[in-house]
């Protein structure tokens, strides 16, 4: 499996891609905003939530979730950490 964020202007998505499907989780917020909250949430280990506008990363047991009205999104440790460095 892969996940990026997919730059769309003023706006993004989460995109995870495997051999047998495609989801897309769009997001009201920008890739670089997304990306800084990533930073922020893994560079500090006791902080367990972050808003980032209308989105919520919440630190779990095996990765990140991005929680918004729409819904839920996991991003495993090992994915993310990629995500943040691109």
């Amino acid at each position: 499996m892969q996940i990026i964020i997919q730059d769309q202007g003023d706006r993004c998505a989460i995109l995870a891609t495997s051999v047998s499907s495609n989801t897309l989780f769009p997001l009201t917020i920008t890739a670089a905003a997304l990306r800084d909250g990533l930073r922020a949430i893994l560079a500090s280990p006791a902080t367990k939530e972050l808003a980032v506008g209308p989105a919520a990363l919440v630190r779990t047991e095996d990765g990140i979730d991005v929680t918004t009205n729409a819904g839920r999104f996991a991003i495993p440790y090992q994915h993310a950490l990629p995500m943040v460095l691109a």
